[in-house]
């Protein structure tokens, strides 16, 4: 006995369609490629300017400290000056005692 197989079991491949297929396959490729190259660019400017933001910091760190150096360098050069004028004074403190006995 032979087999009998309905033809509407087998069915022949439709290349056309497996190739529509593929090419839709291709499209959603491309648009994703292109959402992550987007987003890639948008992460890149923010990294920019994040790069821009932390040089800037550092400029203004760099300023304040400079600042700060300059009023430690006042105040240390007025604590030499007070105690140098304490040092003439004491220096000269005979001096004048002994212009104050003179007639």
């Amino acid at each position: 006995m032979a087999d009998f197989v309905p033809s509407n079991i087998i069915q022949t491949p439709d290349f056309g369609q497996l190739a529509q297929g593929y090419g839709q396959l291709g499209g959603v490729q491309s648009q994703v490629g292109q959402q992550v190259g987007q987003a890639m660019q948008g992460y890149g400017q923010q990294l920019q300017g994040l790069g821009g933001q932390v040089a800037q910091a550092g400029q203004q760190d760099a300023q304040a400290l400079m600042g700060i150096g300059g009023m430690q360098q006042q105040l240390r050069q007025q604590q030499l000056d007070a105690q140098r004028a304490g040092l003439l004074q004491a220096q000269q403190a005979p001096l004048q005692q002994y212009q104050q006995v003179m007639p």
